[in-house]
């Protein structure tokens, strides 16, 4: 039996394999949102829509897992069948795993404090705002993407691991004291520089004596004021990756296409269309693998450990095909238990019947996708079109949303406020801040302290179109 469902497993790789780096992006990418909702008066990553059914508290939900719905018998439209599913059980307003503290307006985080609209914050993060993707003892992290391992004070930036005072940069290894550059290993002090390795006070890869490039610094750091960097990111975020094609913001990565979002320090391997995970290896179409994942096909939201197919958001499970929810579980489909033998039969059978009806390797179509695309990752990743979006069946935004914005605050357009804070400007803590585009966001003090102190420019955009520019 097992020998059947490796040549699934081959099959659906092969598959895989020949997806466009668009479709990729707009199938999984979709099922990662990255915005949240005030859904009667609780904050939620899932909208107001007709594909919601009910929203609840997480820890509501958490103690409702040990009897979830299921699926008794199942016709040939797999799909159909997970949507009716998915439509019997009450979703969790937020996806965390364990000590979140201070974390309600934040998704997906663990053993974390003090973050806020941001997602995917994991082991020993503190003081994250705005940030996608923390981990392992990172801090005073703003507006940044990927930023990893005892990295502190980062602005901004991305790809940036075991670092300090990082300020509009990417791919920083390593290093401090570092502005406005890119694709450094083992440096210190430099500005607007690219691809230097154990060197200090240099300015456009320039070298420069400690006296002559602190006399320059901050004549050069105000002339590069809210200017982000542009070269190709495809080239340049990815970091001891080998034999990969198509990859962005990964590390440690072998034997790999199209994957976005990979880390670990041991390894990662045999992975094709893959958006976020940590450690594993023969992933096919998945959309968020963590902790210890292997062999995931066609899922999203899997935490631990192996042998998923088709299925969403399953923690500490294996074997399991078409699930929803399932936590501590094993050879079960549809949320229902089978015995091992009999698991094997009917997913050989399922499996057949995937083929013959064209489904087998495809992920979730846009018709089951409960988010809105310009609300998720995929809206960050790509230049998507409305009319384009909704004739795939995907849900789309039109209201704005102000989650964190009280109606009775007052609103000043950013045009009107002065570049940099002062001790004048605290007042700006009560007001909502409103962009060119009419977006409305916040200073909140956390965020105020931090860009005071480094003599940051107040923020000219709203979050999200912050963290577009690490993509675009």
């Amino acid at each position: 039996m097992t020998s059947r469902l490796k040549k699934r497993e081959d099959k659906i790789h092969q598959l895989r394999s020949t997806s466009a780096w668009d479709d990729f992006i707009l199938e999984l990418a979709s099922w990662y949102p990255v915005s949240f909702y005030n859904r009667w008066n609780v904050i939620s990553v899932y909208p107001d829509s007709e594909r919601v059914w009910w929203v609840v508290s997480s820890s509501v939900f958490e103690d409702s897992r040990h009897e979830l719905p299921i699926l008794e018998e199942w016709n040939w439209d797999v799909f159909e069948n997970f949507w009716s599913l998915m439509r019997k059980i009450s979703l969790p307003n937020t996806h965390h795993y364990s000590l979140a503290e201070n974390a309600q307006y934040a998704n997906i985080v663990s053993t974390s404090k003090n973050v806020y609209l941001s997602f995917w914050v994991t082991w020993w993060c503190e003081n994250v705002m705005y940030s996608l993707s923390s981990k392992i003892n990172s801090s005073s992290v703003f507006d940044s993407v990927m930023v990893r391992m005892w990295s502190d004070q980062v602005y901004w930036s991305s790809c940036v691991f075991n670092s300090y005072q990082i300020f509009y940069s990417r791919s920083i290894v390593d290093s401090h004291a570092i502005w406005y550059s890119e694709n450094l290993i083992w440096c210190h002090e430099c500005i607007w520089c690219i691809w230097l390795e154990n060197q200090s006070y240099h300015i456009d890869n320039i070298s420069y004596s400690k006296d002559e490039y602190f006399a320059r610094k901050e004549f050069v750091l105000e002339a590069l004021r809210n200017t982000w960097i542009t070269k190709s990111l495809i080239d340049s975020s990815h970091y001891k990756c080998t034999d990969v094609t198509w990859v962005l913001y990964c590390y440690n990565t072998h034997s790999s296409r199209h994957v976005i979002f990979w880390w670990h320090e041991d390894w990662l391997s045999h992975v094709h269309d893959a958006f976020m995970a940590s450690w594993g290896e023969n992933y096919a179409a998945v959309c968020h693998a963590a902790w210890d994942s292997v062999w995931v096909f066609c899922s999203a939201l899997i935490r631990k450990w192996f042998s998923i197919y088709y299925s969403y958001f399953c923690e500490y499970c294996s074997f399991c095909f078409w699930c929803i929810w399932l936590k501590n579980r094993s050879y079960c489909i549809f949320n229902k238990q089978y015995e091992k033998d009999e698991w094997f039969r009917a997913v050989e059978q399922l499996f057949v019947q995937m083929e013959w009806s064209w489904q087998l390797g495809k992920f979730f179509p846009g018709e089951l996708c409960p988010f809105f695309v310009n609300d998720s990752a995929a809206g960050l990743l790509l230049k998507i079109d409305r009319n384009s979006i909704q004739q795939k069946w995907y849900l789309w935004r039109d209201e704005e949303i102000a989650v964190d914005i009280p109606d009775w605050m007052e609103k000043v357009h950013v045009s009107d406020l002065p570049l940099l804070l002062s001790e004048d400007t605290d007042y700006l803590l009560k007001k909502v801040l409103v962009d060119e585009s009419w977006k409305a966001y916040r200073l909140l003090k956390m965020e105020y302290d931090f860009l005071k102190r480094y003599w940051l420019s107040i923020p000219q955009q709203h979050r999200l179109t912050r963290l577009t520019s690490h993509f675009r």
